[in-house]
């Protein structure tokens, strides 16, 4: 029996025989081609897009906490948990001041508002412990288009929370999806609402928006100009520190050689100068920002 062969007109006729090995090395190589190009795809949707579900938290940082830490419940959606904003607050205070820690725990679910919180089972079981500071953040469609009902949830929290023995504190959020028209309109109603409660104000939004005017292509928010990366989530936690505990030691080197390093590197990036350059702006942002959430004694 004869090898069928082919006729190509500018190699003359190969035979298939022959031509095996080379197609067969030809389709590993597309295969392997193929893999790397669905892992970096993969990679790339982990950078850009915020955590999934099972990543919201709602246990503490520490389950041993120190007895005398200051206890935090922060309460919110995915603008809270991505990229770990409360665990991370934990972090940074303990690593850059010496004051009293804190012991954080975190409920947050995807897209919930806050008047879902209040008729959720676990964050009634959560509101039963004993806390220093409850942040509060609102689904920041209901804090723009429902401004009367965001105003009678921080309400009816505010009064839960204070008469527990704890201070609420407002989260207040930002979008670079909105025009600039939008976002300022927001940015009033929740200073509005926040004074009509007397609620300290944790100003995220006000950080986020001076380090975007300093450097505009600062990567403060995720793909989808919504949720903060990994950026804009190392800054929102060194003010959620610098309010609860005080002043922060400014780090005099964002070194990976040191015990923070996993820390640095997770939110900062991988080169030492960037995550430097990137580590001073968050830092002077929130010293400038800071003292619209300090407490009167601290």
């Amino acid at each position: 029996m004869s090898i069928p062969s082919i006729g190509f007109p500018w190699t003359g006729e190969l035979s298939l025989w022959h031509r095996l090995p080379r197609v067969m090395a030809i389709d590993a190589r597309m295969k392997r081609a193929l893999r790397l190009v669905i892992v970096a795809q993969l990679i790339g949707l982990t950078l850009i897009l915020p955590p999934p579900r099972v990543l919201s938290f709602r246990r503490p940082v520490d389950p041993a906490p120190p007895p005398d830490c200051a206890r935090v419940l922060f309460l919110g959606n995915s603008l809270t948990f991505t990229h770990d904003i409360p665990a991370n607050t934990q972090r940074l205070a303990s690593l850059l001041t010496r004051a009293r820690s804190l012991c954080v725990t975190a409920h947050a679910e995807p897209g919930v508002t806050l008047e879902w919180h209040w008729n959720d089972p676990e964050t009634s079981r959560l509101l039963a412990e004993r806390w220093d500071y409850v942040v509060l953040q609102e689904q920041s469609e209901r804090a723009y288009d429902q401004p009367a009902q965001m105003d009678a949830w921080l309400t009816a929290f505010a009064q839960k929370i204070r008469h527990a023995g704890a201070e609420p504190l407002l989260f207040a959020i930002f979008s670079r999806q909105w025009p600039e028209e939008r976002r300022v309109e927001l940015h009033d109603r929740m200073r509005a609402s926040a004074r009509s409660l007397g609620l300290r104000v944790v100003p995220v939004d006000d950080v986020w928006t001076d380090i975007l005017r300093d450097d505009p292509s600062a990567p403060i928010l995720a793909a989808d100009g919504h949720h903060p990366a990994q950026y804009g989530a190392y800054s929102a936690a060194l003010l959620f520190a610098r309010c609860m505990v005080g002043p922060l030691n400014e780090p005099a080197a964002y070194t990976f050689d040191e015990p923070p390093r996993f820390l640095y590197r997770a939110l900062l990036g991988e080169h030492p100068q960037i995550a430097q350059r990137e580590g001073n702006a968050a830092y002077r942002a929130v010293e400038r920002r800071a003292v619209t959430c300090i407490a009167p004694n601290r």
